[in-house]
This record gives C-alpha cells, structure tokens and sequence, in this order.
C-alpha cells in the first residue's frame, strides 16, 4: 500500500518497465541529436546553451585520455 492505494502486481510490471533502459530509445535519441543538432557537441552547445568553457570542464570532469 502506498498512500492508501493498494499496488497490484501490474501496476509493479508497469513501475518495472519504466525504470529500465532500452537500446532502441537511445538509438532514437542519438539519432535525432545527430539530425537536429548535428551531434552530440551540437547539442549541448546550441539545445542546452552549454559554452566551450562549460564544454572543456565537463571534458575534464567525465571524459578520460585513452
């Protein structure tokens, strides 16, 4: 029970499968990043408005040197 509302077993199904990750909905989201935006530098820059020095830091932070 949650909040006075019993959870039934497909309800949990339904809570499960919105939790999860599917290759072909990232598939999809990179591909429109690459049609819209031209990529994914494209799309932080000019969709989220991130700047090359916001860039450089979150390269430091995230990315390592192979």
């Amino acid at each position: 029970m949650s909040a006075g509302t019993e959870i039934t077993p497909e309800m949990m199904k339904m809570f499960a499968a919105l939790t999860k990750v599917h290759a072909e909905y990232l598939e999809a989201f990179f591909d429109e990043i690459d049609t819209k935006w031209g990529g994914t530098e494209g799309y932080l820059k000019h969709a989220l408005g991130l700047t090359d020095e916001e860039l450089n830091k979150m390269k430091e932070l995230y990315l390592e040197e192979m």
